[in-house]
C-alpha cells in the first residue's frame, strides 16, 4: 500500500466516509407512536461498528431583532438570539457487529414523545422544533444521518 493509499485510508476513517445513512421518519405524532427507519449503505470496505443509534430532539430556538446593545460609551443594534434544548432521547438500535461492504441494512425504531414535551409552534419570534439524528459508532468520526427536522 502506497502512502496516497495510506493517507486516503486514514481520511476515509477519520470522516466517516465509510457508509451513508439516512433516516425516513413517519409523520410526527405526540399522540401515538411513530416509526423512524433509518438505513446504511456501507461503501467498499466493511465497516466495524460499536453500535446504531438515534437522538430525538426538541430545541426551542428565540430570535430578537434590533436589540440595543451598550458597550462602553457607544451603543449598537442587533438580532439577540438564544437556543434551548427542550428534551433529549436515545435509542440503541443495533449492537456490535460488522457491517459488509457493499450491502445496505435497514432497521426500524418506534418512537413515542415523552409526556410533558413542548408543542410544535412557529411564532414571530420563538419557535418550537423536533429533529433526529441516526449514526453509526465506529472508530473516527461516525457516519451519520445529520439532524433531520420531524414534521407532522
Amino acid at each position: 500500500m502506497g502512502l496516497l493509499d495510506r493517507i486516503k485510508s486514514a481520511t476515509s476513517a477519520l470522516t466517516g466516509s465509510g457508509a451513508q445513512v439516512s433516516i425516513s421518519p413517519d409523520p410526527l405524532s405526540y399522540d401515538t407512536p411513530f416509526t423512524i427507519r433509518i438505513t446504511a449503505v456501507i461503501g467498499d470496505k466493511d465497516v466495524q461498528c460499536s453500535g446504531v443509534y438515534l437522538h430525538i430532539e426538541g430545541t426551542e430556538d428565540v430570535q430578537i431583532p434590533n436589540v440595543r446593545v451598550a458597550s462602553g460609551d457607544s451603543s449598537t443594534t442587533r438580532t439577540v438570539s438564544a437556543s434551548n434544548r427542550t428534551f433529549r432521547m436515545e435509542y440503541a438500535i443495533a449492537e456490535a457487529q460488522v457491517l459488509q461492504a457493499g450491502r445496505s441494512y435497514e432497521w426500524t425504531q418506534e418512537v413515542q414523545i415523552p409526556d410533558g414535551a413542548p408543542p410544535l409552534y412557529q411564532g414571530p419570534l420563538a419557535r418550537h422544533s423536533l429533529k433526529a439524528l441516526a449514526g453509526i459508532d465506529c472508530f473516527g468520526n461516525d457516519p451519520d444521518s445529520g439532524w433531520k427536522e420531524l414534521h407532522p
